[in-house]
């Protein structure tokens, strides 16, 4: 009797885990959160990004970026599978949508609305109950009680989307499927790094890189940090400019018709000054079965170091890839390393300020710079200096007071070239200057000082090569070197280093 009853238990038991599939019963979960979003647009005037509207904080929203009431905007979750969907919830933020419908999708092609509201008077949070399996999950918002008048339309604090994991994952009738993404953080050992950085992903000074491999169709990155220009080239190709104009987060697609059975190189360089805050890449985007590729290197044959003001950093050219840093860096196959300020001068900053000289800049202790590892050793430094120092001489009312800036200037030059030197004892030092017509104020000076280092020091290898004064310097280029005044002193750059190498 005991056997037969444990033989029933047994086949009961089994019935009811076939009839489970199995598995024990899943337990339905908000499946949206923190999953991929996309937006038709995001607010300018607030922090409010598509990420904020699954992060699971009703302190935070995501807003369209409009200006008027009849509006066509959306944004969209990727739940990254199907899901059989018990309900959809949408806590409304400061300005919610009178008109609005809520579509789904297996594929993220064709959609299917499970519900359509007009002339909403409730501020309330709405919770809508389906029984419907999907994996994008999309809100459409036509229309807004009101314009706030702060570039800011329908708003989402919080989207939630309650389910299990779905058994059946095709995509039903749909015959393509929308090209889905995700957000990878590479290691350090991923990316190619150049540029007087203090993480391997903020980039701070112009000039600098940040560049990693990927495979498949999609490149991308989320950039955060603070405003600030930045540019990209994908494969080698043309540079790409991008302005980073917000505090938060933001999500850049900068191809989507790569080859996907090649592999990427995806360079990000950040293009403005120092001064022009950081550049931070928060993650790279690829597309969602493709990766970056691990442990990246590229080859260089030279490391070369540039030390300068304005025209270092590229003030006035579109792109930093324009610059005669880049330009020059470009034609050695070189990893470079800018330092260099708007204003900056070797003694005094520009008309006559005290944000300090080149050397505290240098040095690790101006304010931009925090505390610098150097280990950089360069193969070759240029020190591009002089241009605001001679403005500053030029704007000095006496000859006694003219001389007196000179000859600091020419103690201060030879205390820089010491410590360019200190911190890289095996580069050749490359002293220039000149595209700006200011530098011949202190002309003689900077020769005097070479001179008296190359004394003192007669085992470095220190050069003096003048550059000529830019043609297209004007009232358009704040009197500063334009595209053709860069490539210029990058061919003359390039001709001067040919030669020292040798």
């Amino acid at each position: 009797m005991k056997k037969l009853l444990s033989l029933i238990l047994a086949v009961s038991m089994l019935i009811t885990l076939a009839a489970c599939g199995g598995e024990s019963a899943q337990e339905p979960t908000n499946v949206a959160l923190n999953k991929r979003v996309y937006c038709s647009s995001e607010a300018l005037s607030n922090s409010m990004g598509a990420i904020q509207v699954n992060d699971g904080d009703d302190g935070t929203a995501w807003a369209s970026n409009t200006m008027q009431k009849q509006i066509d905007e959306w944004i969209m979750v990727d739940l990254g599978k199907n899901y059989d969907i018990d309900s959809i919830t949408l806590k409304w933020g400061t300005s919610r949508a009178v008109d609005y419908s809520i579509e789904i999708s297996r594929g993220g092609v064709e959609f299917e609305e499970i519900h359509a509201a007009q002339d909403v008077t409730s501020t309330d949070d709405e919770t809508i109950t389906t029984d419907k399996v999907a994996r994008f999950v999309r809100i459409r918002c036509t229309k807004v009680p009101s314009v706030l008048m702060t570039f800011m339309g329908a708003a989402i604090r919080e989207l939630e989307v309650i389910g299990v994991e779905a058994k059946d994952q095709t995509l039903g009738s749909e015959t393509e499927r929308m090209l889905i993404t995700k957000t990878v953080v590479p290691a350090e050992n991923d990316v190619y790094v150049m540029g007087r950085n203090y993480k391997y992903n903020e980039l701070l000074w112009a000039g600098a890189v940040y560049e990693y491999k990927c495979t498949g169709p999609v490149a991308g990155a989320i950039v955060g940090g603070s405003s600030g220009q930045f540019e990209v080239s994908i494969d080698g190709g043309e540079f790409v400019v991008y302005k980073n104009e917000d505090s938060f987060s933001k999500e850049y697609i900068f191809s989507n018709e790569l080859d996907p059975d090649k592999e990427h190189v995806v360079r990000i360089m950040k293009s403005g000054d120092v001064w022009a805050a950081k550049v931070a890449i928060e993650g790279v985007i690829v597309e969602e079965n493709s990766d970056v590729v691990k442990d990246y290197t590229r080859e260089y044959d030279l490391k070369i170091e540039f030390l300068g003001d304005s025209i270092t950093s590229g003030v006035k050219t579109p792109t930093y890839s324009q610059s005669y840093v880049y330009r020059t860096a470009e034609a050695f196959n070189a990893n470079f390393n800018v330092v260099s300020r708007s204003g900056q001068g070797l003694y005094k900053h520009a008309n006559l300020g005290n944000n300090g000289n080149l050397k505290t800049l240098y040095a690790g202790t101006g304010m931009e710079t925090g505390d610098y590892e150097y280990g950089y050793d360069a193969d070759l430094v240029v020190l591009h200096i002089g241009t605001n120092d001679g403005a500053n001489v030029n704007k000095l009312p006496t000859a006694e007071e003219k001389n007196a800036y000179r000859e600091k200037f020419t103690e201060m030059y030879v205390e820089m070239l010491e410590i360019i030197h200190e911190k890289n004892p095996n580069a050749i030092i490359l002293c220039t200057g000149g595209m700006m017509g200011d530098f011949n104020s202190v002309r003689t000076q900077v020769k005097k000082a070479v001179d008296l280092y190359k004394a003192q020091n007669p085992d470095v290898k220190v050069y003096l090569k003048y550059l000529t004064v830019a043609k297209d310097i004007g009232e358009s280029t704040s009197w500063h070197p334009g595209v053709d005044g860069h490539t210029k002193g990058a061919e003359e750059l390039i001709k001067i280093i040919e030669n020292i190498l040798k």
